[in-house]
């Protein structure tokens, strides 16, 4: 029974911290904690996942890069509810005989309820990872590019 403890224990922990970055957030700062020069490309793969492009130089080495978007959408809004009377009358009932003629007049009322006005905005951000990797297929650059609009 401890030794199943222990497995499932080493298991998680080794789960936990081999997912790819690709499964959690892409920011630059994990990027930057994640990726050192001297890392082979498996040890690259592991960490960030399967890159968007490579691209070969004249003398075969390797360059990976990640190109990652998000966009964010706000939506803020006040609703607005409330009760609008209008009109109003004067009722004359006249006897004549055995009948009676009425006149009058009334009242009517609106409602008018869960209007809504407010504002959309959206942001985007993108960040691009270049990672340049050597004879020896190790990172010997790493390249940054972030933007926000």
């Amino acid at each position: 029974m401890k030794l199943l403890s222990a497995f499932i224990a080493v298991f998680c922990v080794y789960t936990l911290f081999s997912l790819p970055l690709a499964t959690a957030q892409f920011t630059l700062g994990t990027v930057q904690s994640l990726i050192k020069e001297g890392m082979d490309q498996s040890e690259v793969a592991i960490a960030l996942g399967a890159p968007n492009m490579v691209t070969q130089d004249a003398k075969g080495n390797e360059t990976w890069i990640y190109d990652k978007i998000s966009t964010t959408v706000a939506e803020s809004s006040e609703a607005q509810s409330g009760r609008k009377t209008a009109g109003g009358g004067v009722g004359v009932g006249i006897g004549i005989g055995k009948s009676i003629l009425g006149l009058g007049g009334g009242a009517s009322e609106s409602h008018f309820a869960n209007q809504r006005s407010g504002v959309t905005t959206q942001s985007s951000k993108t960040l691009t990872v270049i990672i340049k990797f050597d004879a020896e297929k190790r990172v010997s650059k790493i390249r940054y590019n972030q933007s926000a609009f």
